[in-house]
């Protein structure tokens, strides 16, 4: 059964561990949304490259998982200046429409405010209509040059409500992340016994 809401699935942060998660979901894209996402046309080598280098501490990558696997992804890298960071998002084909791109947004923008970064620069095409749209109802002014789009969303300064919101997000999303493999394994543990008696 498909997630129907951007709240049916899993939001929580990446770690190492889940590197290979990660890289399957990227290697699902197609050609044209590699490039959508990554500004130009990218093989499963440099995807495998790009993941290792960002779970390592390029940035931070908070992911939404449906039914225990990974469907979309923001990642987010602060700029040397510390009040710029750069934004990146992807959502495979079977979720769009769902709401999660624009929940993505949200948490991104959440994430970067709380460690003081005051300007979140979304890079994208102008095609991805639907990325246009999430980034504009948080505020976003966007530049076209051909077929790129470059937008600015200005963050608000932190407060204690925004990192307690923080905090309790990511609570939720990982104690909704292990109950939806628990199930899983318990689908798979169960599917098996009717295997068996059959």
């Amino acid at each position: 059964m498909r997630a129907s809401r951007p709240d049916d699935g899993a939001y929580r942060a990446l770690w190492t561990f889940d590197r290979a998660d990660y890289e399957a979901h990227l290697k699902r894209l197609s050609p044209e949304d590699r490039r959508s996402r990554f500004q130009y046309a990218v093989s499963d080598a440099q995807i495998e490259a790009h993941v290792e280098t960002f779970l390592k501490g390029g940035g931070h990558v908070i992911g939404w998982f449906a039914d225990g696997d990974l469907r979309a992804a923001a990642e987010v890298a602060i700029a040397p200046d510390g009040e710029t960071a750069e934004a990146a998002f992807e959502v495979e084909p079977d979720w769009r429409g769902r709401g999660v791109g624009a929940e993505l947004v949200n948490r991104a923008l959440l994430w970067a405010r709380n460690r003081g970064v005051r300007r979140l620069l979304i890079h994208t095409t102008r095609t991805n209509t639907a990325m246009l749209k999430a980034a504009k109802r948080r505020g976003a002014t966007f530049e076209f040059d051909l077929a790129e789009a470059e937008g600015v969303i200005e963050a608000p300064r932190a407060s204690w409500r925004s990192h307690l919101r923080e905090a309790r997000f990511e609570e939720e999303g990982v104690l909704r992340w292990l109950w939806d493999r628990t199930l899983r394994r318990l689908r798979g543990v169960r599917a098996e016994e009717r295997t068996d008696y059959s």
